[in-house]
């Protein structure tokens, strides 16, 4: 007989807990043992050489994410908000020291016999630390990277190390109920990156788009400026490491990017800085301008404005010459058919007044371009 998917044999643990106490009861008991964990911590009762004796949590936990039951978060979430302000702050402190140590191996409990289901030890250390992050967001409001990893120097970086953990360990139920569960935005904490974690609110988050902060180029630095590319971001490099790791939502972006990288395969992912503070990549530019002239929100004008400007400038700076040809009449032929349907306005090409003489072109195609675009640039 064939083993059972893992999503079935780790949604298993909390079926079990369900049908015999109810989510409600689940959600409470672990809440019971919590506040029993912080009686013993004022009361000195916990072993002194590890500092918490977490070992009934930790057998609790540490077989599936309590997200894969979304009425348990709920319960959770009602019964950690009825604690006293005082009860918060100190169990979420808790928490984030249990969670700073979550991943380093564990001395023998009491509890050690407890095996519900087998698992490897990166299974369970998975889930005992996603309960553990969860946990102290729901008690804590919000959460930043820094408070979860207090000795990383960059907590970005610790951070997406242990999503991606979590991704490949976390049954599909688990792991869409953590980020259905909890938002994340990105910050600036000076000139180091973190990120933040709170309760997902009722209507989906608009997360911010800065590139700076996944390039780690922090405010005020001179790189804000200008272009900026990484040789492991283009096309071909994203596509062989989305082949060498099978995964489903990197499969689905790269086919749908496909033909744009093979096309520009160097400058596809090349970022010009349009206004201070914003950068655009050549492939955001191209397809914002492609679809925005037909939706019925508007922002043409803008859209075609920021592709006007990207093209513009890597002209005077790109050394792939054959692809920014390619660019060029493919960023032309957008913009061109925009302001001939009167979906975005003459004055978009402006910066387009910054390219070289290409009057003697050998292209056919680019010349008729570059017609169309003085006529309209100089209407009679």
């Amino acid at each position: 007989m064939n083993p059972r998917p893992r999503a079935t044999r780790r949604a298993q643990t909390y079926e079990f807990l369900h049908a015999t106490f109810g989510e409600f009861l689940v959600a409470r008991l672990v809440t019971q043992v919590l506040t029993d964990m912080l009686t013993r911590e004022s009361t000195g009762l916990n072993v002194p050489i590890r500092g918490t004796d977490d070992g009934l949590l930790h057998a609790l936990l540490s077989f599936a994410a309590l997200t894969a039951r979304a009425p348990i978060v709920a319960f959770l979430r009602d019964l950690l908000a009825s604690l006293t302000g005082r009860q918060r702050t100190e169990l979420a402190d808790l928490l984030l020291r249990l969670h700073a140590g979550a991943l380093f191996a564990r001395t023998e409990s009491t509890y050690g016999g407890y095996q519900p289901l087998p698992l490897t030890v990166t299974a369970r250390h998975s889930a005992w630390s996603t309960n553990l992050a969860l946990l102290a967001v729901l008690t804590a409001g919000s959460v930043t990277g820094t408070q979860l990893f207090p000795q990383e120097a960059d907590p970005a970086v610790a951070w997406r190390s242990q999503a991606m953990m979590w991704r490949s360990q976390l049954s599909n139920d688990e792991w869409f109920g953590l980020h259905d569960t909890l938002a994340l935005t990105r910050i600036w904490n000076g000139g180091n990156r973190d990120i933040r974690l709170f309760v997902r609110p009722g209507q989906p988050v608009a997360d911010a788009e800065d590139m700076y902060w996944t390039y780690n180029i922090p405010p005020g630095h001179p790189d804000r400026t200008g272009i900026f590319t990484w040789v492991g971001h283009s096309p071909p490099m994203l596509e062989r490491k989305a082949t060498f790791t099978c995964g489903k939502s990197d499969d689905v972006m790269i086919h749908a990017l496909h033909p744009l990288g093979v096309v520009f395969p160097s400058l596809a992912n090349v970022f010009v800085t349009v206004e201070p503070d914003r950068p655009i990549s050549a492939t955001r530019a191209l397809l914002a301008a492609l679809v925005t002239q037909h939706d019925r929100v508007g922002g043409a004008d803008d859209a075609c404005l920021d592709l006007a400007r990207v093209t513009g400038r890597l002209s005077q700076a790109t050394n792939a010459a054959t692809e920014y040809g390619a660019y060029l009449k493919t960023a032309l032929s957008v913009l061109l058919a925009a302001v001939e349907a009167g979906a975005a306005s003459a004055a978009t090409l402006q910066p387009l007044a910054e390219l070289p003489d290409i009057s003697d072109a050998g292209d056919a195609q680019l010349r008729a371009l570059v017609r169309r675009l003085a006529s309209l640039r100089s209407p009679q």
